[in-house]
């Protein structure tokens, strides 16, 4: 059985390869310090929540954690990237490569399979230029461009983009419009060689290659109270109860959803006392940033903290069973609030939607990626 290493930049992105690597039946550990990885665990997968940092911090924390890691102890190293390249992705690689010795790159970071693609040297979502999509209002990182390599922020000029099929000679910033073309590039790629990184849909057809079959998924059973986090920026309250329908789908949320304006003084004691009360009327609630995608970096921070600050509070005056988590930021600053660093992995509820246990005395923890949609599901498959 092989033993796997991932380093990726946010908690999102390490739950969602970490649920993956489960769905093949693979022992799975995520780390959030640089901790000398267990031996006894098939997968292990670091969260260095380096995502927001500038280009020369971002590498060192990176460098962190990779050297943690005993270079020889691993049949597979993977660097998990954001799938529209927000952060520092190209630092990053770098730094994992050096540090396992791999001269040359497969960076895949796109996702067909939620219809995030490069093609042609350009992304687009859906056929949409990248800078035409929400992603372009995002407050922290604005996508203002559909340049895959201009994404890619390569200072030395070196990284290629070029189509599925070509060798992997250098830094490799591959195309791929659909499942098939991923499959390609993993079918290629050379793991003793070759640093592969990107997105979860390449390290899912690695994996799919390198092992015979997947596991029979667990039944999930999501207990309550649930509180549920939502960090995830929207158009306002319109958009806020679109979201809370999709999340009745999967989490049979209530009709209730407590939120913070833009414009408003945080109030975080009443606001925590409304979410307590429906917690214990009803065993779920939702709390969620009301705010318009102008906010900018500062708002979106102010309002993060409020909102983490809120859910602490309901977390130590109610008997909370599981925190569901909507955008990696959250999830971290929730984590690190908490002291929540070490997770064993419990279940992949669906793809990129992911329950962790701590290994504290805690609350299961669920993530999901902000970006995501929630899928769609019905009663007996969520329960």
């Amino acid at each position: 059985m092989p033993r796997i290493l991932v380093i990726a930049d946010d908690l999102s992105g390490a739950a969602e390869i970490s649920g993956i690597a489960t769905r093949y039946g693979l022992t799975t550990q995520l780390l959030r310090s640089p901790a000398p990885p267990p031996t006894s665990i098939d997968c292990v997968v670091y969260d260095t929540d380096s995502r927001l940092l500038s280009t020369e911090a971002a590498a060192e924390k990176t460098a962190a954690f990779a050297q943690a890691a005993r270079a020889g102890a691993f049949d597979l190293i993977y660097k998990k990237t954001d799938s529209v390249l927000r952060g520092e992705p190209f630092a990053e690689i770098n730094v994992v490569a050096r540090r396992f010795g791999r001269s040359d790159v497969l960076f895949v970071p796109h996702n067909p399979s939620r219809n995030r693609c490069i093609t042609g040297g350009r992304y687009h979502i859906a056929g949409v230029p990248l800078h035409q999509t929400e992603f372009a209002g995002d407050p922290l990182h604005p996508a203002t461009t559909d340049d895959a390599l201009a994404l890619l922020r390569d200072p030395t000029g070196t990284a290629k983009c070029i189509p599925p099929g070509s060798p992997v000679d250098g830094f490799i910033l591959g195309h791929a419009g659909s499942a098939a073309d991923v499959q390609t590039w993993a079918a290629a790629f050379d793991p003793a060689k070759q640093l592969a990184a990107g997105s979860a849909d390449l390290f899912d057809a690695i994996l799919r290659r390198l092992r015979t079959g997947k596991a029979t998924p667990p039944a999930v059973a999501i207990k309550r109270p649930l509180l549920f986090v939502s960090g995830t920026a929207s158009q306002g309250s319109a958009a806020l109860k679109t979201r809370l329908k999709q999340v009745d789908r999967l989490l049979a949320m209530p009709d209730e959803v407590f939120t913070l304006g833009v414009g408003a003084t945080p109030e975080i004691e009443a606001w925590a006392a409304a979410a307590e009360a429906c917690l214990v009327r009803k065993g779920e609630a939702m709390l969620a940033i009301d705010r318009p995608s102008e906010g900018g970096a500062d708002k979106a921070e102010l309002l993060q903290s409020a909102l983490v600050a809120t859910a602490q509070i309901v977390l130590a005056k109610t008997a909370v069973k599981t925190v569901a988590c909507e955008g990696g930021a959250t999830a971290a600053a929730l984590c690190d609030r908490l002291g929540w660093q070490q997770f064993v992995i419990e279940a992949e509820i669906a793809p990129g939607i992911v329950l962790l246990r701590s290994t504290a005395a805690a609350p299961r923890l669920i993530v999901k990626p902000g970006s995501y949609a929630w899928p769609q599901m019905n009663a007996d498959e969520r329960r």
